[in-house]
């Protein structure tokens, strides 16, 4: 095992947030940016790694067609076969996060070429 001992060089998931809002132009820059990070982590984060085959921007997903945007920021692909639908959120860290926040990701069941949520 490694013992860190000189912490003037580690990066905390903190600092890296802090860095993101503070270069971001602006709030669709910065939800952007924060959609990239989250898709770096769950296809280098060991737990998703092994649960996600590939993951892609909603934009970028092969099956995306025409569908219109209904709140999915990330699409991922499974290991088991399964799609799996990702809303990311990224408030200000003394945000509460409530129902309302989520509702429209929630797609009626007739939507059903949207990727299972």
């Amino acid at each position: 095992m490694t013992v860190i001992t000189d912490t003037a060089n580690v990066t905390t998931i903190d600092s890296v947030l802090a860095a993101l809002r503070a270069d971001a132009p602006t709030t669709r820059e910065l939800g952007d940016r924060f959609e990239r990070l989250m898709r770096a982590y769950l296809t280098t984060d060991p737990l998703y790694a092994e649960r996600f085959e590939q993951v892609w921007l909603w934009q970028q997903w092969p099956e995306h067609g025409d569908q219109p945007d209904t709140g999915i920021d990330l699409v991922a692909k499974q290991r088991d076969g399964g799609t799996c639908a990702i809303q990311c959120k990224f408030y200000d860290p003394t945000h509460r996060l409530e129902k309302s926040d989520i509702d429209s990701f929630v797609p009626p069941p007739a939507r059903r070429r949207s990727p299972a949520v």
